[in-house]
């Protein structure tokens, strides 16, 4: 699933980049369409030479004219595509933190075993897409929208602040989150124990 603001480029990364691993259908006919008319232009068959002298936009390849592929996006200039997005970027960009663990950061999309809506909802807090007031105010640009937080009331609402620095959600959300992960950890270390 893919939230209607996300990042479009984002899509076609490999999941070891932080993208959804998909196959740009488009990307790869262009590569085929260039490979063939490589092909062709290294035929030493008479024909084949006389044709691509005539061929002035009678086929797609249009083989007058050779296709560079400079025309073509890489999966490089896709991934600066992103990071070039003000909201979308901030994500790529973070990653290159030496204070963060790209590696583990990325587990759960090299792994996938998210399903997809839980993956596209992710994402769509990652490029930072999620409606929240300071989004509607800053972004969409909505009229008498104060963009100040729903449950405290005092910090802008930002994701940063849903996530990690409401003090009204601090009592029961987080410390929730909290303890289901400590309960993760101590089954694992539980099961780990067991096997020595």
């Amino acid at each position: 699933m893919l939230h209607p603001n996300s990042s479009v480029e984002r899509l076609y990364l490999p999941r070891k980049d932080g993208g959804r691993g998909l196959v740009n259908i488009k990307l790869m006919c262009m590569k085929l369409e260039i490979n063939m008319e490589k092909r062709l232009r290294a035929s030493q068959d008479k024909t084949m030479k006389k044709i691509i002298e005539v061929d002035k936009k009678f086929t797609p390849l249009n083989l007058t004219t050779e296709t560079t592929p400079e025309n073509v996006m890489g999966k490089e200039q896709l991934k600066e595509q992103w990071k070039s997005k003000a909201l979308h970027g901030r994500y790529p960009k973070s990653l290159e933190n030496e204070m963060v663990d790209r590696e583990m950061s990325l587990e759960y999309m090299r792994k996938g075993y998210l399903f997809a809506e839980t993956e596209g909802f992710l994402t769509a807090i990652q490029d930072r897409v999620i409606r929240t007031k300071n989004y509607e105010k800053h972004i969409l640009k909505l009229d008498g929208v104060v963009d100040r937080c729903r449950k405290c009331k005092v910090h802008n609402e930002t994701i940063e602040h849903v996530i990690g620095g409401c003090s009204a959600l601090a009592d029961n959300v987080y410390l929730g989150r909290h303890n289901q992960v400590a309960k993760i950890i101590h089954i694992d270390l539980e099961i780990c124990r067991d096997d020595l």
